[in-house]
């Protein structure tokens, strides 16, 4: 049974644009969960964790099942067989931060807009107007309500390992 979980895309400016039914292979870190954005987004799951000796020093590997890979960072706790709880973060310059490469692949099932309340913000420049993000951070599927702005965007994905799903004939 394939495993689904929530992929915080980064917000780092990359030509691509992740929508529902798209295989891919990102580059992710497991991430803990974070008071500010909904707690629906973080779930617990088995992991094996190895350490990986590199020119950059130790690094961990977290095995997830189906073949798929993701880096656990330092604050991360685990080692060995245990459980993470959290959610993956798609870093698409984790290259940068890490020597080992993580593995797998990744079905899009949807994409979903992280938002936030927008108010306007005081300014001292006569006939600028500046909004300024406000309240706590909420999933929005569809159309945002006119006074919020997005902030992120999350994926469910499903996890396929090393190499991609095969596309059954309709």
């Amino acid at each position: 049974m394939p495993t689904r979980l929530w992929m915080i895309e980064d917000l780092e400016p990359f030509p691509d644009d992740p929508q529902p039914g798209d295989v891919c292979t990102p580059s992710t870190h497991w991430t803990l969960p974070d008071p500010h954005l909904p707690d629906s987004l973080f779930t617990t799951i088995p992991a094996r964790i190895e350490e990986v000796d590199t020119a950059r020093g130790v690094e961990r590997v977290a095995y997830l099942g189906s073949g798929f890979t993701t880096m656990v960072p330092d604050h991360v706790p685990g080692r060995g067989d245990t459980t993470l709880t959290g959610a993956l973060m798609w870093d698409r310059y984790l290259w940068m931060d890490y020597a080992t490469t993580p593995h797998g692949t990744v079905r899009v099932d949807e994409r979903i807009s992280l938002a936030r309340r927008m108010v306007p913000a005081r300014r001292f420049v006569s006939g600028w107007t500046e909004l300024q993000h406000t309240g706590p951070v909420s999933l929005h599927r569809g159309r945002l309500p006119v006074e919020h702005g997005v902030v992120g965007y999350v994926l469910a994905v499903t996890l396929w390992g090393p190499d991609p799903p095969v596309q059954q004939p309709s």
